[in-house]
């Protein structure tokens, strides 16, 4: 078995029977660890005590050391038992059975400290597109992939190599799983000993283009030599409650020089990804990434307001942490102090009592655009197109989320609402992170590709669309960007294609198999 395959959590539990390293759990034996169906890890255990000394340990355990049989040493962290049953054997003597949840499992070595290279075990990775690792359009020859002088991996669609702002990494999937058609579980490997922070915004970025969240289950640091430095196994904290193997796979953007959904390329994802992490925390991701996948994971009467709130949240990290200073705020501070001092004399003067003059106090902070003035004003700012379509779903989900009803409710309006929600974010975010100039629509019928660009009226005129709005739009749209990619903030009258041309022209959709996701739903 290759390294790059092991999964060394399964081959820790198969080949050992573990002790307790502890005088204070002398009593515990038969200790059994699992994974358990939604990936936590479980830790059984059996006593056999006296009556008179029966006294159960706490609940929550920080630290047990255990002992494999080859007496390796492993330490059990953040222990939480959930389940005791108790039976009487004898007169004076109890058997009792308890599980707990296990935070993580780790391993140190005594020998090897310095580690090269590290594998992390993943699993929900997604199984339903081709990988390929083309060089400038041109399949690469050889058949197989050297990683140093120890593994060797074949070339196949089964493996991304990236390189993420110099960050070599490898990617791998392992064959499907058991009755899962879109997931399976694999590898990523890191040369070099990259960071826990960098490695868990790598994954974040990973997750968000390939459209799938990937869970952490454990990792390996090795030294040159591939020798095993340490190795920690965890209990995961992104399944959502097992729901983020359920959803859909949903790329934001094509993944591919061809523009299609059939193929993620190396070279583009490697490219976006690196464009990404430069724009990490101006986006703050770390916390944008966590209200995506649970907005997605979100049953469909609710994902539209958790997509709002994601939107919102992001608005706020780009005002926070841009370098420009763009605020949401509508009269400049200075102003608004005076003004704010002087609607205080007024309430101060006012014939009123003193509880409601402070509750009127309370509500002089109005200096800021509302939500949807504010994304009117940051989709300007950084020159994205918003249609009325767009507009009208986000105030349908801001009546939402405040307790309004849904006029003419029906599950297909409620989906087109919040494909439309979907679509402010990825072109919002794609926008800040690495100034792409398209996104995957899922509000369209055809789930192809808009632009989200405005030009200049004399640009939209070349694209000569008055005649037929679809004809060869693809070759001319990749025309006008290459013209316009230089070009920053020259204004607009119009978005390149509205909705109507979506929703009516019969486009040959064989090149989207997003058109085949839209069945599950």
């Amino acid at each position: 078995m290759s390294i790059l395959d092991e999964n060394n959590f399964d081959k820790l539990i198969s080949e050992n029977t573990f002790t307790i390293d502890d005088e204070n759990y002398k009593d515990e034996h038969s200790i059994k660890i699992k994974r358990d169906d939604e990936l936590n890890i479980i830790l059984n255990q059996e006593i056999i005590i006296s009556n008179k000394a029966r006294n159960c340990n706490s609940n929550v355990i920080s630290s047990i050391p255990i002992l494999g049989e080859e007496k390796t040493k492993y330490i059990i962290k953040n222990v939480y038992f959930y389940s005791y049953e108790s039976i009487n054997i004898s007169n004076n003597k109890t058997k009792i059975n308890s599980e707990a949840y296990v935070e993580s499992i780790e391993w140190n070595s005594d020998i090897s400290k310095n580690s090269e290279y590290i594998i992390e075990f993943v699993d929900n990775i997604s199984n339903i597109h081709f990988w390929s690792n083309r060089d400038d359009n041109k399949i690469k020859k050889q058949t197989k992939i050297k990683i140093d002088d120890i593994e060797q991996m074949g070339f196949s669609r089964n493996n991304l190599i990236l390189k993420v702002d110099e960050q070599e990494i490898y990617l791998l999937k392992n064959i499907k799983k058991e009755n899962k058609k879109e997931y399976t579980n694999g590898t990523i490997l890191y040369k070099g000993n990259p960071t826990k922070e960098l490695r868990d915004k790598i994954r974040n970025i990973l997750s968000f283009f390939i459209g799938r969240i990937l869970i952490l289950l454990e990792e390996t640091f090795y030294d040159s030599n591939w020798n095993k430095v340490s190795y920690k196994a965890f209990t995961p904290y992104n399944t959502m409650n097992n729901r983020a193997s359920k959803i859909n796979t949903l790329l934001p953007i094509p993944l591919n020089n061809d523009f299609n959904n059939l193929i993620i390329e190396a070279s583009v994802l490697s490219n976006y990804a690196t464009l990404f992490l430069r724009n990490y925390d101006l986006c703050d991701f770390h916390h944008i990434s966590w209200l995506y996948w649970h907005a997605q994971c979100s049953a469909l009467h609710t994902k539209c307001g958790e997509l709002g709130a994601t939107i919102e949240a992001l608005q706020k990290a780009y005002i926070d942490n841009n370098n420009e200073k763009w605020t949401n705020r509508i009269i400049e501070k200075k102003e608004f102090k005076e003004l704010r001092k002087e609607i205080m004399n007024i309430i101060s003067n006012f014939n009123i009592t003193d509880e409601n003059k402070k509750n009127l106090e309370k509500k002089l902070d109005f200096n800021q655009l509302s939500q949807i003035d504010t994304l009117k004003k940051l989709f300007e700012h950084l020159d994205i197109s918003l249609g009325e379509l767009e507009l009208k779903a986000w105030q349908g989900r801001n009546d939402s989320a405040h307790g309004g009803k849904m006029k003419d409710y029906s599950i297909e309006k409620l989906q087109k609402q919040t494909d439309l929600i979907q679509g402010i974010f990825y072109k919002l975010i794609l926008t800040i992170s690495i100034n792409a100039y398209e996104y995957y629509d899922y509000y369209s019928d055809v789930r192809g590709k808009r632009n989200h660009r405005k030009f200049e009226l004399k640009e939209i005129n070349e694209l000569n669309i008055s005649s037929n709005p679809r004809e060869k739009w693809e070759e001319n749209i990749k025309e006008v960007l290459e013209r316009n990619k230089d070009k920053k903030d020259e204004g607009a009258i119009s978005e390149l294609l509205n909705d109507s041309d979506l929703e009516d022209f019969d486009l040959d959709t064989s090149s989207f198999p997003l058109s085949q996701i839209k069945s599950k739903r």
